[in-house]
């Protein structure tokens, strides 16, 4: 860093961040090494990075990080199986195969962040349908904003913004 600074006081060059950084590649380390790491959250958290870079068989992997991150505490189980379920690819049977296996002290957070993520799916399907309805009946152009609303139980500035969207792409 200080090379891309020619001519830099010596009082300030103190101040110029000057380290170096270690790489290591996940995938030339093997589990059982990250596994014997003292911190078990980071050894599944590396491991469930590893094998979701990889694209690895997930129904293998994700039983052990989730036993590995039984000991942390439940906001950080919880940003582990959200990255884990994201990334795993696996269909909403396996997942909750593999939420079965998990440790019963992590299972309750498991089933709760699973809850939570098909809740939050399922709202941004009616969103995305609402939306779809309003744009359907603007084209239409048989009916007012405030029918359009009452028809759909939306505000009418929700369909008012959505038609501005329509003439502002056109």
């Amino acid at each position: 860093m200080n090379d891309l600074f020619d001519g830099l006081d010596p009082e300030l060059r103190m101040f110029m961040p000057d380290f170096d950084y270690v790489y290591h590649n996940l995938g030339e380390i093997s589990d059982h090494v990250l596994r014997m790491l003292h911190n078990k959250f980071l050894a599944a958290a590396l491991l469930a990075l590893k094998h979701s870079v990889l694209k690895d068989a997930p129904k293998v992997w994700m039983p052990l990080t989730l036993r590995l991150a039984d000991e942390a505490g439940t906001d950080l189980q919880t940003s582990l199986i959200i990255y884990i379920f994201v990334n795993s690819g696996l269909k909403r049977e396996e997942i909750l195969k593999v939420i079965n296996m998990a440790p019963v002290t992590i299972k309750k957070t498991a089933m709760t962040t699973w809850d939570y993520l098909r809740e939050e799916g399922r709202e941004l399907g009616m969103e995305q349908k609402t939306e779809k309805a309003v744009r359907n009946l603007v084209k239409q152009s048989l009916l007012s904003d405030q029918q359009i609303a009452s028809a759909l139980e939306v505000s009418i500035e929700y369909v008012s913004g959505i038609r501005q969207k329509m003439k502002d792409t056109k």
